[in-house]
């Protein structure tokens, strides 16, 4: 009953830490897809919506703030104080005992002009990736600084909105992203994503193999077969439906941000036009519209940016599976813009085919994938093994003690000590035997940090004669 309980509460558990982490994992494969489809803008011409920059960062008004220990002059800085900790077994760490995070507004510039980014009072919702700009230790004290200094050349990954006449980046607002302000590249990010999002799901995956396993143990289950085959189908009626469930609130997300930032282009287009007496009828009506030379740039920067951004989410609709799966979610890609000259085209396909592609970095993902197979082979053999030797006994018929013949056989009856053959004496105890297992640990630390260390394992044991049970 117990045992049957244990199982229950591994199967409860188990199956919620795999929800959890599937659903963590394909957040981030979705915020990746996110990232990967949003391209780059043009400080001075950005869009309401979901933007990514590449630009330099400046003070605004010559506003700075002083980092928190150091008092660098910062735009964004992120402080966090450690104190060297001694555990029960005189193993040493470092744990953090005092974070802090603060930051003004600043400018993004570029070749095209600036942005204005709000983020003084908001900046804990500011997912920073930034170098280590200062680290040092006094006694038990260790300080560190990541900061944002003017100057420096910075990815954005924010949400644009409109303030009055003007266009700023904010972090804080709800939308389809995962705020990004990196000292790194584009390709960094989406790498990092990607690895935590296949993190994610292996943790999701492992943990249902501990579920379905917990479920067919209270089902008592021993065929291998069966095993395996609920198994696989588990893992993959899941993954469909999350990964489906992903793919189609991804794919609607990005249909949403880019009509809305056609509206929004397409709603300034107008407004020029009518301010100088003309009639705007789509993007065609710039090959022939009289519109001073800035608003005339603004214009074909906003249509560049909307082709790209067409083009970008029809390949992600246009992939396999999604490009099956487009008719069942009632999904179309976007109509492609018009008025576009052969040199806008040309230099559209180009930034397109730069944009980077996700790839994992570093040794990790290999090392990790060589000590799965690893670990594949080795236990799946061990499973083999311990599978033959089930098989085995279930093959084996039960035989009296008269009917044995040599080879591997199943009987039963009373052990008999062999005369003038000693008995055993178990080590602890003292209790006669004819065979024994002994095994001594020692608990060793304190805390969460104690464990078991095995001290001694003996098996000992002699021959014995097993004879028939007697009966009443």
């Amino acid at each position: 009953m117990i045992k049957k309980l244990g199982y229950v509460l591994l199967l409860l558990g188990a199956a919620i830490a795999a929800w959890w982490l599937l659903d963590q994992g394909f957040d981030k494969i979705q915020a990746l897809r996110q990232l990967e489809r949003v391209p780059s803008a043009q400080a001075a011409y950005v869009l309401p919506g979901e933007v990514t920059l590449n630009a330099t960062a400046q003070p605004d008004r010559h506003i700075t703030t002083g980092s928190y220990f150091t008092q660098t002059p910062s735009l964004f800085y992120h402080y966090s104080r450690e104190r060297r900790v001694t555990d029960g077994e005189g193993k040493t760490r470092w744990q953090t005992e005092f974070t802090h995070t603060d930051g003004v507004d600043f400018l993004l510039a570029d070749d095209s002009g600036q942005v204005r980014v709000r983020i003084a009072g908001h900046a804990d919702a500011v997912h920073w990736a930034l170098r280590n700009g200062f680290s040092s230790t006094q006694g038990d004290l260790r300080h560190n600084e990541w900061r944002l200094e003017p100057g420096d050349r910075v990815f954005v990954f924010a949400k644009a909105v409109a303030e009055g006449d003007d266009i700023v980046l904010r972090f804080d607002q709800a939308g389809f992203f995962d705020p990004i302000l990196s000292h790194f590249s584009r390709a960094d990010s989406q790498a990092d994503f990607g690895a935590k999002g296949l993190w994610g799901l292996w943790g999701g995956l492992s943990a249902l193999l501990l579920a379905i396993f917990a479920f067919a143990r209270l089902l008592n289950l021993h065929r291998i077969l069966v095993f395996v085959c609920l198994l696989g189908l588990g893992q993959v009626l899941l993954l469909i439906q999350v990964s489906f469930s992903m793919m189609s609130a991804d794919l609607r997300n990005g249909l949403t941000r880019y009509e809305r930032q056609k509206a929004a282009a397409e709603a300034q287009a107008e407004t020029l036009f009518a301010a100088q007496g003309l009639s705007w009828e789509g993007w065609q009506s710039l090959a022939g519209g009289e519109l001073a030379m800035q608003d005339e740039q603004r214009l074909h920067a906003y249509r560049r940016y909307l082709a790209l951004s067409q083009l970008r989410l029809a390949q992600q609709m246009q992939a396999r599976p999604e490009r099956w799966l487009l008719s069942h979610w009632q999904l179309k890609p976007p109509a492609p813009i018009s008025g576009l000259s052969p040199e806008d085209e040309l230099v559209i396909r180009e930034q397109l085919a730069t944009l980077p592609s996700t790839q994992l970095t570093g040794f990790l993902p290999w090392l990790m994938l060589a000590a799965g197979i690893l670990a594949t082979l080795i236990l799946t053999t061990l499973g083999i093994r311990r599978a033959k030797v089930k098989r085995l006994i279930e093959n084996l018929p039960h035989v009296p003690i008269r009917g044995i013949s040599c080879g591997v056989t199943d009987t039963r009856g009373e052990i008999v000590p062999i005369e003038d053959e000693p008995l055993l004496q178990t080590p602890q105890f003292q209790k006669p035997c004819v065979w024994y297992f002994f095994h001594e640990e020692e608990k060793r630390g304190s805390g969460k940090k104690s464990r078991w260390v095995t001290i001694k394992k003996k098996p000992a044991g002699n021959r014995f004669i097993s004879a028939m049970a007697k009966t009443a």
